[in-house]
């Protein structure tokens, strides 16, 4: 036995909340997130006192229609270990790194597209030829939603046409197979 799951027996109850039955869970569910994650003594503390403040605040939203004491005593622990598991491994995971946005990511890949197009303009040129023929084999209402889709999506279109997003579906899917018909369909 560690010297903090020893005390942890020894600690009187807080309040008559958190009874010796409480104080049992609490260590239970400690020792638990000490193996699992190797905690050590102080975090281990850490962690007890976070589980003690939650079931302190948890003690209003109890209602004893609903589950036994012991029942929710039990699940309010549970489910605030597995949080503070989750964000210890979060910092664990994320030490060292820095953070980035997904927006800074797509932002990024769109600088380099255009970065690769200016190096050689001659690159994109085949593509926009074999769209610009492929956009010609579509009919009127095809080509008006290729046009729209370049500004709103497939929702916002069935909306502004009054159908339902899937007609716009099958009308996409409709261009798709036109444009599969050229070899530029989806790359996989």
């Amino acid at each position: 036995m560690t010297a903090s799951h020893s005390i942890a027996q020894n600690t009187p109850a807080v309040t008559p909340w958190i009874d010796d039955y409480a104080m049992e869970r609490v260590s239970y569910q400690v020792a638990r997130l000490s193996r699992s994650l190797d905690l050590r003594e102080h975090d281990e503390e850490d962690v007890r006192q976070e589980l003690i403040a939650e079931l302190c605040s948890a003690e209003l939203r109890f209602d004893p229609s609903l589950a036994s004491r012991k029942t929710f005593i039990c699940r309010v622990l549970t489910r605030a270990s597995a949080y503070i598991a989750r964000s210890i491994r979060s910092r664990r995971q994320g030490y060292g790194r820095p953070m980035v946005s997904l927006s800074a990511l797509q932002a990024a890949r769109a600088e380099q597209l255009h970065a690769s197009q200016r190096d050689d303009p001659a690159q994109g040129v085949p593509l926009s030829i074999d769209l610009e023929r492929g956009l010609g084999r579509l009919d009127a209402d095809q080509r008006k939603l290729a046009e729209d889709l370049k500004t709103q999506t497939p929702r916002e279109i069935a909306a502004e046409a009054g159908v339902h997003r899937s007609t716009v579906y099958r009308a996409i899917a409709g261009i798709r197979e036109e444009m599969s018909g050229l070899g530029l369909g989806a790359a996989g």
